[in-house]
Order: C-alpha cells, then sequence, then structure tokens
C-alpha cells in the first residue's frame, strides 16, 4: 500500500464488520506512554468528530509532513497546516487521531471517489470546516523517531530517571517478545556506569552511557561510550566505540577505533563486520 486511505480503505470490510464506536490510528515512530482513555474522554466530553492528539513545543527536525494546529481557547482545531515553515513553538501532532468509526468509513470513501488519497491534506485539512476537530495535548515524554540522530537521543534520553518513570509506568507497562536469558554477568576489571545493560550481555570492558540489548558482548579493554548496541552485537577485545549505533549481529572485531558525534552518530548495519 502506497499511503494510509489506500491502507483504510483495504480493510474496508473489516472496518464495516467491526462493533466499536472509535477508532484510533496511531503512527509507529512515536515514542511514549500515553493513556487513551483519557483521549476517549475528551473526545466524546467535547462531542468532537475528530481528536488529533499534541505537543507544543519546538517542531522536531525531519519530520514527514508535519501538522501544525491552531486551536481557540476550548481545543477546537480552526487551522491546520502541512508542513509549514515555523520557527519557536508550536502546537504539532504526533500521529494519534481518534474518530469514529462510520465518520471514517465514509471520509475514506468520499476520498477514494475523488481520487484523493493523502491522509493529512485530503482527509483531515480537506475536512476541517465541516467537521468539530478538536486536540488534545499529550504533556508527557514522546519523542518522534524520524532519523537516527532522533533514534540516538532517544535512547540517550533513557539515561534520565525522569524520563524512564514515564514511559516505564509500572500502572501501563510495556510488553516484548519474551527472550529469557541468564542475568547480565559483569567480569573481573569490568566498569558500567550511567547505563541500561539487557539480560544475556557479558561485559568485560567499560561501558559508559549507553544502552546495550540482549546478549550483547564487550571484550575486555573495550571501551563503549554514548552508543546504543542492538542484540547480540560483539565488540571484541581492544575497541573504542564512542556516538555509534549498532545495527543487531553487528562485529567489531579487536582493536577498532569509530568515533561519531553526538549530532551525527555512526550507524552499522545489521550483520555487519567492521
Amino acid at each position: 500500500m502506497n499511503n494510509r486511505v489506500e491502507s483504510l480503505a483495504s480493510i474496508k470490510r473489516f472496518l464495516t464488520n467491526s462493533k466499536e464506536d472509535l477508532v484510533l490510528i496511531t503512527d509507529s515512530d512515536v515514542v511514549c506512554n500515553i493513556d487513551y482513555s483519557d483521549v476517549v474522554s475528551s473526545h466524546i466530553g467535547k462531542n468532537a468528530d475528530v481528536t488529533l492528539v499534541c505537543r507544543f513545543g519546538p517542531l522536531p527536525r525531519k519530520l514527514v509532513e508535519p501538522l501544525v494546529l491552531t486551536t481557540d481557547p476550548d481545543g477546537r482545531v480552526i487551522d491546520l497546516l502541512i508542513d509549514p515553515r515555523t520557527d519557536g513553538e508550536c502546537c504539532y501532532g504526533i500521529g494519534m487521531i481518534l474518530l469514529r468509526r462510520e465518520l471514517l468509513i465514509r471520509l475514506v470513501d468520499d476520498c477514494v471517489s475523488r481520487n484523493l488519497y493523502n491522509f493529512k491534506r485530503d482527509l483531515l485539512q480537506r475536512n476541517l470546516s465541516s467537521l468539530r476537530m478538536y486536540s488534545y495535548e499529550f504533556s508527557g515524554y514522546a519523542r518522534i523517531i524520524s532519523s537516527p540522530v532522533s533514534y540516538f537521543a532517544a535512547n540517550m534520553e533513557l539515561m534520565q530517571p525522569n524520563v524512564r518513570a514515564q514511559l516505564f509506568n509500572p500502572n501501563r507497562p510495556v510488553y516484548t517478545k519474551v527472550r529469557d536469558d541468564m542475568p547480565a554477568r559483569y567480569g573481573l576489571g569490568s566498569e558500567v556506569s550511567n547505563s541500561l545493560v539487557a539480560d544475556g550481555c557479558v561485559i568485560d570492558g567499560e561501558v559508559r552511557n549507553s544502552v546495550l540489548f540482549r546478549g550483547v558482548r564487550v571484550g575486555k579493554g573495550a571501551v563503549v561510550e554514548n552508543c546504543v548496541v542492538l542484540q547480540d552485537g560483539q565488540i571484541r577485545p581492544g575497541c573504542k566505540m564512542k556516538y555509534v549505533i549498532t545495527d543487531k549481529d553487528v562485529l567489531i572485531q579487536s582493536d577498532r577505533s569509530l568515533l561519531g558525534f553526538e549530532s551525527y552518530p555512526i550507524f552499522i548495519s545489521k550483520g555487519s563486520v567492521v
């Protein structure tokens, strides 16, 4: 499928046969822990046709067609801009939209019948004047992953206790695929500070301010600082790494030196040998 309107049109039978009154559409590139029941309560309380979850602040860089909202004091959207030039802070959507199922079907059918397939421009912006469109401001931690730099920044922010507390709220636990492994093992002489280390890791070197996924091995004498090392990565002895992202199953041979920068981290693709 090329876009969201096409995707929604392809599941029209599923939408038609569903019994739920409301549909929540979300992007897959947003990191947050949000209670959607609050969004639903706001939607119902304001008798909204469409509710857009948004944030107020500087517009993140490199977003694809970001939505910028202008609202009245009650939160009703009175103007909706797509990818505008803006400086400073603004109210922007974070890719979560709540609306009635029957309304969604009608809007998608209307777009398809007119050969209009841009979800933001043709389904939302074009119908702004005819719909009761409201914003719901989410004030908790949220990060839109739009580039390797923003992915790296989101991982580094996990070092902050307040960010971890918001993302890993025990009242709204985050579930993942289970892969039981031994606890992380720290060898004699290893040093680890301000880092997140998953189970199955074996650390014989130094790890600082980094995120290590399951099964990562850091050899003796290796130094890993400000890095994100994904599952089953191997950092051989004597390596020096700083501001590096490695995908799954990456092998860094002994005595290699890799140095990126906070605004330009090095990325090593899946299964690579360096």
